[in-house]
């Protein structure tokens, strides 16, 4: 048994390399080389995955059950698992760690219904859970024993289209369920696409305002460019006389022409000693002189006060 060997992934040990690299929560266990098991959670549930490889895998498919049982639409009888092949068809170059993930990870999001470790007793065996679009009218004859029934509608919109058209094919209870589901999708599609060419067209029609705004953008854009330059010699302009005419410097200007009156005054009294310049000139010049002094001197304390 451990010898052969098959194609595409080509032997037992490279298979079940693959299984036990899996991403899963709980590492696989080996019970023999062709069974092992894998602990998972799903809906608040504990589970184990029982994997059986057959004498001639991979040529066909590994065997795969669930304990304790569960109703699932992958599991009719609440043990074996026989759904998963519409989502993941198995071929011989197919990885069974891969497949392991597959199957977990769909009851994960799909969470089985926990019937308990026996399941439901009739004569001593399990018998499946019905999948019905409606309630079964006829009583249970063993009320106490049955489980809740299964959210047949919950359960339908959990699966994929594809995994809708296979479970329709293979289940007739619930083919009618199934079809009204799969044409209210259809419509739902339908509508979705009108609204969608509506919103299209709509938005073509404000095509010509966008495309006039975006002009009208560019055009200010270019001319902000334009006139920055224009706006900073401004601004340096404008910063120059802010200083010009700042307090501080109109006082020293005032205190500088003030003393310079007063200098001047000063060395025309100098020349009229001097003899370099008559009587006349020195009374029109002396006055000038004295009288731009106090005019700068009174200027300097009213702006100072």
């Amino acid at each position: 048994m451990a010898g052969f060997t098959f194609g595409g992934y080509s032997t037992l040990d490279e298979q079940l390399r693959s299984l036990s690299i899996a991403n899963v929560s709980h590492r696989p266990r080996e019970i023999t080389r062709f069974k092992h098991e894998v602990d998972f959670t799903a809906g608040g549930h504990s589970y184990t995955l029982d994997i059986t490889l057959p004498r001639n895998f991979p040529e066909v498919p590994p065997h795969l059950a669930i304990s304790p049982q569960a109703s699932h639409p992958w599991i009719p009888d609440g043990k074996n698992i026989n759904g998963w092949d519409a989502g993941f068809p198995w071929t011989s170059s197919q990885k069974l760690g891969q497949l392991v993930e597959f199957v977990i990870r769909h009851l994960k999001t799909n969470p089985p219904m926990f019937l308990g470790s026996s399941g439901l007793e009739s004569g001593g065996g399990y018998q499946q859970q019905s999948y019905r679009c409606e309630p079964q009218r006829s009583a249970p004859s063993r009320p106490a024993q049955l489980p809740p029934q299964p959210d047949v509608a919950a359960v339908i919109k959990s699966l994929s289209y594809s995994e809708l058209e296979t479970y329709a094919e293979r289940s007739t209870d619930t083919m009618p369920c199934v079809t009204r589901y799969a044409e209210s999708c259809d419509q739902d599609l339908e509508t979705f696409t009108r609204k969608l060419h509506d919103l299209a067209q709509q938005n073509l029609k404000h095509r010509p305002e966008l495309e006039r705004l975006e002009h009208q953008l560019q055009q200010t854009e270019t001319d902000i460019a334009r006139l920055e330059p224009v706006v900073q010699t401004m601004k340096t302009e404008y910063d120059l006389k802010q200083q010009q005419f700042s307090k501080a410097h109109i006082t020293t200007m005032l205190q500088s022409m003030r003393m310079k009156a007063d200098g001047e005054s000063q060395d025309t009294i100098s020349s009229f000693q001097s003899g370099e310049i008559d009587l006349p000139t020195f009374i029109a010049e002396y006055t000038r002189q004295r009288q731009e002094y106090h005019l700068y001197n009174l200027r300097h304390s009213l702006f100072t006060q």
